[in-house]
């Protein structure tokens, strides 16, 4: 699952979305964080940096 909201993340920004309508479109989806809470952009940005 982890992986596929990374995947997911990935899509979304190359359609050029910005990390928080990312974090919107998760949250408003029900997905949670790996911790279990909610996105920010910041969290967004994060995932982006990570596996870039």
């Amino acid at each position: 699952m982890e992986q596929e909201t990374i995947a997911l993340i990935h899509r979304h920004r190359r359609a050029g979305k910005s990390p928080q309508k990312i974090a919107d479109f998760l949250n408003a989806q029900g997905v949670a964080t790996k911790r279990g809470g909610t996105w920010h952009h910041s969290t967004v940005r994060k995932v982006l940096g990570r596996s870039a």
